[in-house]
């Protein structure tokens, strides 16, 4: 290491019943300079892998998608004995686990999948397990028009014949989606430059604490070159053992022509500004609201109000596109009828809830003598989620 007494020392020496599609799908744009293409295989599919593994902040704002998502739960909805009959395969397999791998797959890779489990003997042909499928070894055949005809898991060089699947073998997730591509969109890929931009920025700030947080001092011998015979090494060494510990002293006395300069006084300035500008890129890059990942900073509450209601937003859209997934993919195929049952989450946003209600209460106290003179009260229960056939139930028995 060189220090300053060493530069001191230096300077003092010397299929068929499908209608026929005419159009092709083809993921297309002009590509712009700037931009370097990204295209999909294994190496850049473990680096987003790692990235989330390894991403602290990035980790956590991936998580509150699915959070968000499955923590208020879901109902079944339709013909009750087969809503059952879907419940009971949810249970013994663990739905909302395997739900949580699948969306941060889908968020991380850009596609969850989940192999189709059928049944043997008498229930040859029905779906009764699902078994969840790393993300990144899954390979989409499609035609040429897009259609996806198959799948392959590709497990690495030894493998001799990769396992083909059929299009009804999986249950593949696309939370984003390009037209024209097989494939989904990974968040962390969307996001990708900006969590590079983040993390050269946070390791920047940590150098130049390490560089410059600390207090430095310039100890300087003969700062005028007046001195005759120059110190000599010995000199120098007893003066930098004098020194090491100038953090624990207070006062110097010296003897001789020694100066000492503080240096770095002022410390590494603007350090918050080039954090602040970062992180909030990176949030509005992944799409998670800051006040979310405990970074409130100057925000009025209007405004993170505003920002978490549109984060609610959108995860009430992609709760609907995980329940068509399911109810296409899996629901139909355990009841054998499809349309018979399907997936409602509940709302996650309180706002939502509390607007419902009070318009129901605006309403009813509207007619007082016969509440349910504008609206019917199953019509009630069912806005704000009661069910009114367990509710009728309960009222017979009383």
């Amino acid at each position: 290491m060189t220090t300053i007494i060493n530069r001191v020392r230096r300077a003092l020496a010397p299929s068929g019943t499908e209608p026929t599609r005419q159009t092709y799908a083809r993921a297309g744009g002009r590509e712009l300079d700037w931009f370097a293409r990204r295209d999909r295989d294994r190496t850049l599919l473990n680096k987003y892998r790692t990235i989330y593994d390894q991403g602290g902040l990035i980790s956590e704002a991936i998580d509150l998608y699915p959070l968000y998502m499955l923590g208020t739960g879901y109902t079944l909805r339709g013909d009750e004995e087969a809503a059952a009959q879907v419940q009971a395969v949810f249970d013994r397999i663990g739905i909302e686990d395997l739900w949580w791998h699948q969306i941060i797959d889908a968020l991380v890779i850009g596609d969850g999948f989940v192999e189709n489990l059928f049944g043997q003997g008498r229930a040859e042909g029905r779906l009764v397990g699902l078994a969840a499928i790393p993300a990144e070894t899954m390979v989409v055949d499609a035609d040429e028009h897009g259609k996806v005809v198959g799948y392959r898991q590709v497990l690495g060089q030894m493998q001799k014949e990769p396992p083909k699947l059929e299009p009804n073998q999986i249950t593949h997730l696309r939370l984003l989606s390009t037209t024209g591509s097989a494939y989904g969109k990974s968040l962390i890929g969307r996001a990708y430059d900006e969590i590079l931009r983040d993390t050269k920025t946070s390791e920047s700030i940590a150098q130049a604490i390490r560089r410059h947080g600390f207090p430095k001092y310039q100890i300087a011998i003969d700062p005028d070159g007046t001195q005759n015979p120059p110190p000599t090494d010995a000199e120098v060494d007893a003066i930098e053992k004098e020194f090491e510990d100038i953090e624990a002293k207070n006062e110097f006395t010296t003897v001789g022509p020694i100066n000492i300069r503080a240096l770095d006084s002022g410390g590494v300035q603007h350090l918050q500004e080039y954090s602040d500008v970062t992180l909030q890129r990176l949030c509005a890059a992944l799409g998670v609201p800051e006040e979310l990942l405990g970074l409130r900073r100057g925000s009025t509450d209007a405004t993170a109000v505003s920002r978490i209601e549109a984060f609610y937003k959108k995860i009430g859209t992609l709760q609907q596109r995980l329940a068509a997934c399911y109810d296409r993919n899996v629901v139909d195929q355990i009841t054998g009828r499809p349309g018979a049952v399907w997936i409602e989450f509940n709302d996650v946003s309180p706002t939502d809830e509390k607007l419902t209600a009070e318009m129901l209460a605006t309403i009813m106290t509207a007619t007082p003598m016969d509440p349910f003179a504008v609206v019917s009260r199953r019509w009630a229960q069912e806005r704000i989620g009661v069910d009114p056939d367990e509710w009728e139930k309960e009222e017979g028995e009383k």
